[in-house]
């Protein structure tokens, strides 16, 4: 009886890995920017510019090296979803959701036009 050889795990190269962290960087980027619009339509202030600060601080942390600002996406929507709590997250990500459905809906009405 033969041996069972283990499965070959198949690593996807960084060339195919590149464009998925690209996209999550730009939807992430929109999502923070969604986030303050929705703290803004609050009118309260002095969270907004916490919120904002937060950000300046996180990127200034991730650029300096501070390996607890590394990867920055995470170590930001870490410290944002304890800032903010989760009455603002929550409507930011109803407001990204809506935005993206509202989005790919106009993308396949301008594809079947032509």
């Amino acid at each position: 009886m033969p041996l069972a050889r283990p499965p070959v795990v198949r690593r996807p190269s960084p060339a195919s890995i590149e464009p998925l962290l690209k996209l999550r960087r730009r939807e992430f980027l929109l999502f923070v920017r969604v986030l303050i619009k929705c703290i803004e339509q609050s009118n309260n202030y002095k969270l907004t510019m916490q919120t904002k600060a937060l950000v300046a601080e996180c990127v200034k942390r991730n650029r300096m090296g501070d390996p607890h600002f590394t990867p920055l996406q995470d170590s930001m929507a870490l410290r944002l979803r304890g800032l903010v709590g989760p009455q603002y997250w929550t409507k930011a990500k109803e407001c990204m959701h809506s935005f993206q459905s509202a989005k790919k809906q106009a993308t396949r009405r301008q594809i079947t036009r032509r």
